[in-house]
């Protein structure tokens, strides 16, 4: 008999959705604490979705917080 996997959580539509303690864990984001995470997200500093009160990071979330934070090198 399978298990639920409670590791995992999910949308409607079957995309992954990351909490912000996971995100921590997982080194996702250069964040070092949560509560950083979270503060940014109430700042609107940074891609996330509010899904009833709740921050959750899509795939595409954290892609473009990546490419935000990319630097150009300097040219010599």
């Amino acid at each position: 008999m399978p298990t639920k996997d409670t590791t995992r959580a999910m949308d409607a539509t079957g995309l992954r959705r990351w909490t912000p303690q996971q995100v921590v864990d997982l080194q996702l984001l250069p964040y070092a604490s949560v509560r950083t995470l979270k503060a940014k997200c109430h700042r609107r500093e940074i891609w996330h979705h509010r899904d009833n009160n709740r921050i959750t990071f899509t795939a595409e979330d954290i892609r473009r917080n990546t490419e935000a934070g990319q630097v150009a090198p300097v040219a010599a």
